[in-house]
């Protein structure tokens, strides 16, 4: 991709790169919001990250989390769209005193109820907990009641904000982890994949404990999930518990290499093979204490 210099030069590529069934969606008034993950990795991949043309950009704002940076090109793209020029400042957030300010507004928004408020709320909120989780744990109750709101938006966000929180605390989570196990049912395919980053997230301070009863519900994920990249994620999760005991999930093995002859992915590889060598490992420690003398 080339490197735009200014944010107009931006609108005008991704005018040029998107089909216009991606741009309809994107003009919408939340068809931008899931974008943070597709159009906004590719963003941050080729005019962001490591590209110091990217102050060209942004001029003298100073952003303090590099997500925002994607956030507000999408989002400014979104009102390009539907013929408005909004400022930069106007778009993201940019230190720590503009960040402790917008998390002031954006509870307060989730607070109000108001639908088209917590949309943008909540993809704001899961920018800000992946670089400050410990600032929005107050928020915890509020996402984990909107993860049966009626908006598939709001539940998949509400979702990675507890991924967010659990990852920077685990205890404030623990106790109603069920809830978002729960998501697994969910018709959304998102929604779903949320759930599961969000345990792995939970999980990964040494608080495999926490999602080693669900084991039954990761099998059931490994084959409802479509996506072949999407099901890496869920065999993440049981490299996780291996690390942690592999007896735990050595039943799940053979489903394991079944998925993995399916579609030869890394994360499902190396699910296998922790499993594999963690039961071979306690077997010859076993093995070696009865041979002792």
């Amino acid at each position: 991709m080339d490197m735009p210099e200014t944010l107009l030069e931006c609108y005008e590529y991704l005018d040029k790169l998107l089909p216009e069934e991606r741009k309809k969606r994107i003009k919408k008034k939340d068809g931008w919001v899931g974008e943070h993950f597709g159009l906004g990795l590719l963003i941050r991949n080729n005019w962001i990250h490591g590209n110091a043309n990217a102050k060209r950009i942004f001029g003298r704002i100073n952003f303090m989390i590099p997500d925002g940076m994607s956030y507000a090109i999408i989002r400014g793209y979104h009102h390009y769209l539907n013929g408005k020029n909004v400022p930069m400042e106007d778009l993201g957030f940019y230190d720590e005193a503009d960040v402790d300010t917008e998390i002031q507004l954006i509870t307060q928004n989730i607070k109000s109820k108001n639908e088209e408020l917590a949309v943008e709320a909540y993809l704001k909120i899961d920018i800000i907990g992946k670089y400050f989780p410990e600032k929005i744990e107050h928020l915890v109750d509020y996402a984990f009641d909107d993860l049966k709101n009626k908006n598939s938006v709001i539940r998949e966000k509400a979702t990675s904000v507890l991924g967010h929180i659990g990852f920077a605390n685990a205890d404030i989570v623990k106790e109603r982890l069920h809830e978002i196990m729960d998501l697994y049912k969910d018709e959304n395919t998102k929604i779903r994949l949320s759930m599961i980053h969000t345990c792995i997230r939970i999980a990964y301070k040494k608080r495999v404990d926490l999602i080693v009863p669900y084991i039954n519900v990761f099998e059931e994920m490994l084959d409802k999930v479509d996506d072949p990249d999407d099901r890496e994620w869920v065999a993440k999760i049981f490299t996780m518990i291996a690390e942690h005991d592999p007896e735990l999930v050595v039943r799940s093995l053979e489903k394991l290499k079944y998925h993995l002859a399916q579609c030869n992915k890394n994360l499902i590889r190396r699910a296998v093979k922790t499993i594999e060598m963690g039961v071979k490992n306690r077997c010859d420690t076993i093995n070696h204490v009865q041979n002792s003398p």
